[in-house]
């Protein structure tokens, strides 16, 4: 018989997080957003869904993606007014 209180998880929100990740959010963001504390995107769902640990993974990248993007528009845009 399992302890501790059911889980809040909700498959849904595997897009949530890839939606978030694309839009250059952070770890503490995407807790915020879907209601839920740090550690439980980073250790909790990751280890009890393997699909959230995979969505995770992605928004995770996306994020690095947008904030790289944003770095090179940047450096262009301060390059072209120089």
């Amino acid at each position: 018989m399992a302890g501790g209180r059911p889980t809040d998880y909700k498959p849904e929100y595997c897009d949530r997080v890839i939606e978030l990740g694309k839009e250059g959010a952070s770890i503490v963001e995407m807790a915020c957003e879907i209601g839920v504390d740090r550690k439980t995107l980073e250790k909790i769902w990751p280890e009890a869904h393997e699909e959230f640990f995979q969505a995770f993974t992605y928004a995770r990248q996306w994020s690095q993606v947008w904030w790289e993007r944003k770095g090179r528009e940047n450096l262009i845009t301060t390059a072209g007014t120089t």
